[in-house]
């Protein structure tokens, strides 16, 4: 998920799916693998573009201790 734009929601509030990419990857799927990431998650997170610049650092730093 990512957020748009700031605002303030409120119980009832609609809330409007606009896309949903065909990668698979979620936060959550980065989250479980934060402490002990598999070179497969490592390359899955690098290869989608829209991952943000802090989650991709990760991911170069992990392939760069996988490696070493």
């Amino acid at each position: 998920l990512r957020i748009q734009e700031e605002g303030t929601l409120q119980v009832g509030d609609e809330i409007e799916l606009i896309h949903r990419p065909d990668h698979g990857l979620t936060a959550y799927d980065i989250a479980r693998s934060y402490p002990d990431p598999s070179p497969d998650m490592v390359d899955l997170v690098l290869s989608v573009e829209a991952v943000p610049t802090g989650w991709r650092d990760w991911a170069v730093r992990a392939r760069g201790r996988s490696a070493g």
